[in-house]
């Protein structure tokens, strides 16, 4: 993925990383939608909106009580984080 970055910056592959590591964090799919964006890479961009949009189904799918401390908390703040996907992608003309 972060070849695709324009200036092959490695700052990319921080928030893909992190996913890996917990791939209901839904913080770091939507901070990788914004750095993509300011970036200029609307391609990207958009890719990180549609893992976030899975990664949101799929955590607010799963019962408060299986989920981790950690995982109960990014829940909580999933509206939040909507907001921002919603607000951003109008900018950067992602359906």
């Amino acid at each position: 993925m972060a070849a695709n970055v324009p200036g092959n910056c490695q700052a990319g592959l921080i928030a893909p990383f992190s996913a890996l590591c917990n791939p209901l964090m839904l913080g770091a799919y939507a901070g990788l939608a914004l750095f993509y964006g300011f970036l200029g890479s609307s391609e990207l961009a958009a890719q990180a909106c549609s893992d976030y949009d899975y990664a949101e189904k799929r955590l607010l799918s799963i019962d408060d009580n299986d989920l981790s401390c950690y995982d109960q908390e990014t829940k909580s703040n999933a509206p939040v984080f909507r907001q921002w996907i919603d607000e951003f992608k109008p900018r950067m003309g992602i359906q």
